[in-house]
């Protein structure tokens, strides 16, 4: 129970693994409580969850900001919704929890240091094209993630942000010059990467003991990928096969090109069927897979 006069920071309750709810004064200037979670007194930011908190989360319309900590250690919480008027998850948000799914809607810009690391129940992760900024180690030692897509919209992405993921392959946006250290270190499972755009440096021990890396495919020419500057501790990627001019992908789908499927794919596909000039992802108008492209797709 958190008093009247009682200024809340969320770190207060940090070891008390099985509080299950914390309630709030309804006359404390400072904060709020909402189902036993507690809130900015605004409600635009999430301060804490009780480390005893179990099952599906829903974040309520309106928070904008999940704060630091957050959520940290809730290992009951299986699932977390957020609304699409958070715009930034904070430092360590949701690292040492249990969660299986969490989709990231597009009004997020920025996901700071460590916000999902140590989840190792989540296997999937979609960062949407509106984040700009991707903490170190976001989703360092998430151990089960097997699929990670990066957003189109990255500009500024940190260390560690996949060290020791269980991820086969990777696609790096077209806007991502660096490749900053360890960012996916132990990395054992990863086959491919493929960098949609052009490179100038790789960290230090961004690919170490990447055992299973076998193919590079990058956008540009030989001479290009030898002047990318490449830090120590990266024999994997070096002995791996480099494919050049190869950088382009496409989703199948995304008829529009910008990285995401949705309706605007469709209504494009609609008009490019009925004879219009219209300007598509050729390599994406195949969306059923059967080789044609029709009614069917």
């Amino acid at each position: 129970y958190i008093p009247a006069k009682t200024m809340f920071s969320g770190s207060e309750f940090d070891e008390c693994k099985r509080l299950k709810a914390i309630e709030v004064d309804p006359e404390n200037p400072y904060s709020c409580s909402i189902d036993g979670v507690v809130y900015s007194k605004d409600k635009e930011t999430l301060v804490k969850i009780p480390g005893g908190y179990s099952g599906d989360v829903v974040i309520p319309n309106g928070v904008v900001y999940i704060g630091a900590d957050a959520a940290k250690n809730c290992i009951r919480i299986s699932s977390v919704e957020l609304p699409d008027t958070v715009t930034k998850i904070g430092y360590s948000a949701f690292s040492g929890n249990q969660i299986k799914s969490i989709t990231l809607p597009n009004s997020i810009t920025q996901i700071d240091d460590f916000a999902f690391c140590s989840n190792f129940q989540l296997t999937e992760i979609t960062i949407p094209n509106s984040v700009q900024e991707l903490g170190y180690g976001a989703f360092d030692q998430c151990y089960n993630l097997n699929k990670a897509t990066l957003g189109t919209g990255l500009k500024t992405i940190e260390g560690a942000i996949f060290r020791g993921s269980n991820i086969t392959d990777i696609v790096i946006p077209r806007n991502i010059k660096s490749i900053p250290e360890s960012m996916f270190s132990s990395c054992q499972r990863l086959k491919s990467v493929r960098f949609a755009g052009e490179i100038e440096s790789i960290g230090d021990s961004a690919f170490q003991s990447c055992f299973s890396l076998q193919d590079i495919y990058y956008a540009l020419d030989e001479s290009s990928w030898k002047a990318v500057e490449i830090g120590g501790n990266n024999e994997m990627l070096m002995e791996a096969d480099v494919h050049f001019n190869e950088g382009n992908v496409y989703i199948a789908g995304d008829i529009n090109g910008d990285g995401a499927v949705n309706n605007k794919d469709a209504t494009r596909l609609f008009q490019y069927m009925t004879g219009w000039r219209v300007e598509v992802a050729e390599a994406a108008l195949d969306v059923n897979g059967d080789g044609k492209v029709n009614n069917k797709d």
